[in-house]
C-alpha cells in the first residue's frame, strides 16, 4: 500500500474525527469500520482501504501515534494483560486534533519526539 493511500486514510481520518462523537476506547476494526461508511456517503474519490485492509489500517495508526500531523493519537495493543480493550489487535483510546489550520506538514528544527510512556497523553492509562 502507497504513500496516497496512507496519506488520503490519514486526511480522511482527521475529517471523520471532526465530524462524529467518537467514544474511545474503540478497537482498530471498529474504527476502520464507521471510517469507511463515513467515505462512502462523504465526496470522497481518493483512495481508500477496504475491511480486509486491517494490517495496514493498524499498522498507520501505530505510525500516528508516533507522529501525526492533525494530532495526537494514543494507541494500545489489545493482547496487553492491563490495558488490552478489545478482541484482538489494536486499540485507539483517545484521540486529540489539531486546531483547524495549526497542521504541521515538516517538522521543525530542534524539534523533539516524545518517546513512548512520556507526555501527558501516555499516562491516560493511569486513569482508566
Amino acid at each position: 500500500m502507497g504513500d496516497a493511500l496512507r496519506e488520503s486514510t490519514s486526511n480522511s481520518l482527521r475529517v471523520f474525527l471532526a465530524s462524529k462523537d467518537i467514544h474511545f476506547p474503540i478497537d482498530s476494526f471498529d474504527l476502520l469500520r464507521l471510517l469507511l461508511v463515513f467515505i462512502a456517503t462523504s465526496d470522497a474519490s481518493s483512495p481508500h482501504l477496504r475491511l480486509t485492509d486491517i494490517g495496514h489500517f493498524e499498522s498507520y495508526l501505530e505510525h500516528w501515534a508516533r507522529h501525526w500531523d492533525y494530532g495526537t493519537l494514543v494507541v494500545v495493543r489489545d493482547n496487553d494483560p492491563i490495558y488490552g480493550y478489545g478482541k484482538g489487535g489494536l486499540s485507539v483510546v483517545a484521540a486529540q486534533l489539531h486546531p483547524e489550520g495549526h497542521y504541521s506538514r515538516k517538522r521543525k528544527r530542534g524539534e523533539e519526539d516524545i518517546k513512548i510512556g512520556e507526555g501527558p497523553l501516555y499516562h491516560i492509562r493511569d486513569h482508566l
